[in-house]
């Protein structure tokens, strides 16, 4: 195999320009046409240059539920992108969501009900059919009722659809008669929601960055952390760079956010 010169690697990229400013490319080099996804939620196989199915869709992988779009080819999901016409996302995703890819085809993913099928700690499981999973919970929850003690049930749940979790609070646990109930954000950001509550009697987060001059931040990681990452982020940095929007941080160590903020205020712990 000859060395490349200088030379040759001009040439070819003049080749290679030539070849998609006519129009002409095709297999892997169609994938220039990807550029088309940024205003039409479009992208192309690198394989044959088709132009794969998209589906609107959202990420379920934190609490912003950025709205995305799926690709599918062959009939499987092969990328995560944001959704262009969002006014939120703005067309981007963190690389949480672009890796959400990975939940749907993940090996060790549960599809089915399993039960222990040895001591607790041993790891061993069996699958069981979904009649017998609800009969056998049925029938726990049916006991704790009878002894009079419904209170000694709780529900913990992890990332469910707003109305799902409204039934079953109001509905399913009131009529069981427990009140005892859990999910992510009791350890996640129930101290924020509880705090926005008390302090202005709705907890809420959709700051109006568009029409801000000054911005006060206690604590946040904004730029790198937060719940709301991506239109959060995208946001102020806009409001930042673009209409010169004054950012205060007050934190106890020097965050990214802190970092890029118009000043940082620095708390003795």
């Amino acid at each position: 195999m000859r060395d490349i010169t200088r030379r040759d690697l001009f040439k070819l990229a003049a080749a290679g320009a030539a070849v998609l400013a006519s129009g002409k490319a095709t297999g892997s080099l169609a994938l220039a046409g990807t550029v088309d996804f940024v205003q039409g939620g479009k992208d192309f196989s690198p394989k044959t240059g088709a132009e794969r199915q998209m589906i609107p869709s959202a990420c379920w992988n934190c609490v912003t539920r950025d709205s995305m779009v799926g690709f599918i080819e062959d009939g499987r999901l092969v990328k995560l992108e944001g959704q262009p016409n969002s006014i939120r996302g703005k067309g981007k995703i963190c690389v949480k969501g672009a890796a959400g890819i990975n939940q749907l085809y993940d090996p060790d993913r549960v599809l089915y009900p399993m039960k222990r099928a040895g001591k607790r700690g041993e790891g061993k499981w069996k699958r069981i059919s979904w009649d017998e999973a609800l009969t056998e919970v049925a029938g726990r929850l049916k006991k704790l009722r009878d002894d009079g003690h419904p209170e000694k049930f709780m529900f913990h749940y992890g990332r469910m659809k707003a109305s799902s979790s409204k039934i079953i609070k109001s509905a399913f646990l009131g009529a069981y008669g427990t009140k005892t109930i859990g999910n992510h954000t009791s350890i996640c950001e129930g101290g924020k929601w509880t705090s926005q509550e008390l302090t202005w009697g709705k907890h809420y987060d959709n700051w109006d960055f568009d029409n801000t001059k000054y911005v006060l931040n206690f604590g946040s990681g904004c730029l790198g952390m937060h719940t709301n990452h991506i239109p959060v982020a995208q946001r102020l940095v806009s409001a930042v760079t673009e209409r010169k929007v004054k950012l205060f941080t007050f934190d106890v160590r020097l965050s990214n956010t802190a970092a890029r903020s118009t000043e940082w205020i620095p708390i003795k712990s």
